[in-house]
């Protein structure tokens, strides 16, 4: 039996993808134009992939071990490299 999320994907993959038009499946339901649908507000988004490292946050292990409020002090040493 499909799990709920499989069935409301596949319902709106039935109805409004074109493979002939341009943008993934996630991307044309995301774009459906009808709000009276009863899975209009359910209806799956693309999903947000961040490829290009630049836009990555760069965070240094023993700054964000800090940052996540273990102090040397209380004995939560960080980690050494």
């Amino acid at each position: 039996m499909p799990s709920y999320k499989d069935a409301v994907e596949a319902k709106c993959r039935e109805c409004i993808f074109d493979p002939d038009s341009s943008g993934t499946w996630r991307e044309q339901v995301r774009d459906c134009t009808s709000p009276a649908c009863p899975l209009y507000a359910l209806r799956p988004q693309p999903i947000r992939v961040v490829r290009d490292a630049s836009k990555r946050p760069n965070l240094d292990p023993c700054q964000s071990f800090y940052e996540l409020g273990h102090d040397p002090g209380r004995g939560n040493e960080p980690l050494r490299h």
